[in-house]
């Protein structure tokens, strides 16, 4: 994807606009879903009303845009803790306001039980932080030191 992206820019001069590379992917995993690609993917960036986008694609291309996403062998493990620290459907319970910093610790705890009950689960992840109008943020969180 990161070389179509470069090409688009080569051939129209400008940078890939954020629902192009959406579809982009999207056309790729479909046009591939028979070989040799069979993937869950997601995207995530900041949409041109400057809010958060995560965009969870099934193996073959559909395109769902969520709130929050996870894929691969912990994903089952890891979405009803997402579900349950970060959602609520009742109106009684108040969840607190999902900051950086919570959903940083929400991340890491998500991740640690997944790697100490999925043996494909890292030993650490990666978390990329974008903000509207503000360079990206990497950083790595060990897991486990076994």
């Amino acid at each position: 994807m990161a070389s179509d992206t470069r090409m688009s820019q080569y051939e129209v001069n400008v940078l890939t606009r954020d629902a192009e590379k959406i579809h982009l992917l999207s056309r790729n995993l479909y046009y591939r879903r028979f070989f040799p690609y069979y993937t869950g993917a997601i995207l995530a960036g900041i949409d041109e009303n400057g809010k958060g986008a995560v965009f969870s694609y099934d193996p073959i291309g559909c395109i769902e845009r969520l709130t929050y996403s996870a894929s691969g062998s912990a994903e089952p493990m890891m979405m009803p803790f997402f579900d349950c620290q970060a959602m609520t459907l009742s109106s009684d319970v108040e969840k607190p306001r999902l900051t950086i910093e919570r959903a940083k610790s929400l991340m890491k705890d998500a991740f640690r039980v997944a790697s100490e009950r999925e043996i494909s689960t890292g030993d650490k992840i990666h978390i990329v932080i974008a903000e509207a109008g503000k360079p990206l943020r990497k950083m790595f969180l060990p897991l486990r030191e076994d």
